[in-house]
């Protein structure tokens, strides 16, 4: 993600940064040698809130990385994040965004057992965040999608960028996060547990998980179709 300093003359990535509050100023700590000034405000106060801003929207930046969409009803005005850019709010802009926080809180209240909600009026929203790189799967499905991937030359997708140590997606490769509909690459044969999970039922969907789960094996998506161990 990346940040914009308060007066939009410093562009930074937010992976490779330090950024630190000293009293009402937010700081990029030791940037060529000496701490630059990147937002100040009125109170420590304000400067604090900013700060939670930043950590907001970079927390719903990866929940949109992993195919979430924003809830109905979120303000437009509290979306920093979502396009990968967060630009430190002036001071008569500051807002304490509750709305956000509270979905944020909720979601992760759903997902301690690994379910949530991401329905929409009882439907599938297709946000994507059921699309695992481990599915259960037989050697039929795994045969009939290696043959659609051959047939119309499909590309792995990848969700995460670039760093120094290796890191693992663990989002499924056929995940198409680029789109905002139609985002799996193998729809037409994808496997079964696709077909019939949904969130909207905690009983239903632990249910179908562990039924297909007893009757195929677990498949590393990525290393099965991409080769990549």
């Amino acid at each position: 993600m990346r940040i914009i300093s308060q007066d939009g003359t410093i562009d930074m990535p937010y992976e490779q940064v330090i950024i630190m509050r000293h009293d009402k100023s937010i700081y990029l700590m030791e940037h060529l040698t000496e701490d630059v000034e990147i937002a100040k405000y009125s109170t420590e106060e304000k400067a604090d809130e900013a700060m939670e801003e930043l950590r907001v929207a970079y927390m719903r930046h990866n929940l949109v990385k992993m195919g979430q969409t924003p809830p109905d009803g979120i303000d437009k005005k509290i979306t920093m994040g979502l396009s990968g850019v967060f630009h430190f709010p002036a001071k008569e802009e500051l807002e304490w965004h509750m709305e956000v926080i509270s979905f944020l809180e909720a979601v992760q209240k759903g997902m301690e057992d690994n379910i949530y909600n991401f329905c929409k009026d009882g439907k599938c929203s297709q946000c994507g965040n059921c699309c695992s790189n481990l599915l259960p799967m037989s050697r039929k499905e795994v045969d009939t999608i290696r043959r659609y991937i051959r047939k119309n030359h499909i590309k792995e997708c990848k969700h995460l960028l670039p760093t120094a140590n290796r890191t693992y997606d663990m989002t499924c490769p056929f995940l198409d996060t680029d789109k905002s509909c139609e985002k799996c690459r193998i729809y037409p044969v994808r496997p079964e547990i696709c077909k019939q999970f949904i969130c909207d039922n905690e009983q239903r969907a632990k249910h179908n998980r562990a039924l297909l789960g007893q009757t195929r094996q677990i498949i590393d998506v990525r290393s099965e179709f991409f080769n990549e161990t």
